[in-house]
């Protein structure tokens, strides 16, 4: 006997605390769909939802997009300007996050770099001055 499948309601996923997590949605297979039905009702459950078919090769390229915007969600574009650094500050941001420029300016080191939004406030320090790019800073949005 086939066993039947129950899908989830909206009501799991704020069981489960979804609602309070970042949360993809991947439906696999769905070039066996009849109807799309079901997705459709995911969808309403669910902010980011992709539907794929691995076999035919459908969706993947949404796939990979959706799970790059969500993990570069959390990410700050920043630009770091501080005296000369000591080598625990070079080992905290070899370690956490992406440094793409580095450029002396007199005495003093300005880096460009990607880093997870809840560590920038890791790095502040009386004498480093942080400015996060793409934010709005006194009613303005700060430009790269």
């Amino acid at each position: 006997m086939p066993r039947s499948r129950s899908w989830p309601s909206t009501g799991s996923f704020a069981e489960l605390e979804c609602d309070k997590k970042p949360m993809l949605l991947v439906l696999n297979k769905v070039d066996r769909l009849a109807d799309f039905v079901v997705p459709a009702r995911l969808a309403e459950a669910s902010s980011a939802l992709v539907a794929t078919s691995a076999a035919a090769r459908q969706g993947l390229d949404s796939l990979q997009d959706a799970v790059i915007e969500m993990l570069s969600a959390d990410f700050a574009h920043v630009e770091v300007d501080l005296p000369p650094p000591t080598a625990a500050f070079f080992a905290y941001l070899s370690t956490h996050a992406d440094v793409y420029r580095q450029q002396y300016v007199g005495d003093r080191l300005r880096l460009g770099c990607y880093m997870p939004r809840h560590l920038v406030r890791h790095i502040q320090e009386p004498d480093v001055h942080i400015r996060v790019i793409g934010e709005e800073v006194n009613g303005q949005t700060e430009k790269g």
